[in-house]
């Protein structure tokens, strides 16, 4: 909860805590199955893509527009 998308205030550490008991909760309730894995990341690719890309002016998914100007990151 580091304010992104949005700044929860005073309630940023109650939000986080349901956030990641939310996110177990769905995790341990999935079949233990190529499917049931396959369909718990693609609600996750969901819910990432429903995200702005970028926040503060800065890329915050996806490649940056700069991206041809840095080196890669396995040099």
């Amino acid at each position: 909860m580091d304010a992104y998308p949005v700044d929860y205030g005073a309630n940023a550490e109650t939000i986080a805590i349901c956030k990641i008991r939310d996110a177990a909760r769905d995790w341990l309730g999935i079949p233990r199955t190529v499917e049931g894995v396959e369909h718990y990341l693609q609600q996750w690719d969901a819910k990432l893509e429903a995200l702005p890309a970028i926040y503060g002016g800065r890329t915050v998914r996806g490649k940056p527009e700069h991206a041809t100007d840095l080196p890669p990151t396995n040099a």
